[in-house]
């Protein structure tokens, strides 16, 4: 699938606090995250994408597939997408892999 070069602000809910990154690329099932806090692989997460082109936040279900750890040139996480939705609302709960 391929993957458009395009910077997003995100914020991400997983084990650890909150924390916020930018997208270096997107598709459709999938995205890279550039972020000072990578996750490992096999990480469940919520990811809020926004920007000022963008109506309403998209919030995504997500696991991390692959890590670019901290110290590192570039620190990143890539992951695959389970769900999406347009809301306002606060991300509170992990996904599950069960999700749909």
């Amino acid at each position: 699938m391929p993957r458009s070069l395009v910077e997003l602000d995100v914020e991400y809910w997983g084990p650890r606090a909150p924390t916020t990154g930018k997208t270096k690329d997107v598709s459709v099932s999938g995205a890279f995250i550039l972020t000072q806090e990578p996750y490992p692989p096999g990480t469940l997460l919520k990811l809020r994408l926004t920007d000022p082109g963008i109506d309403r936040p998209i919030t995504l279900d997500v696991e991390v597939a692959r890590m670019i750890p901290a110290g590192g040139p570039e620190p990143a996480w890539g992951c695959g997408l389970y769900s999406a939705t347009t809301s306002n609302a606060p991300m509170h709960s992990r996904p599950s892999k069960s999700s749909p």
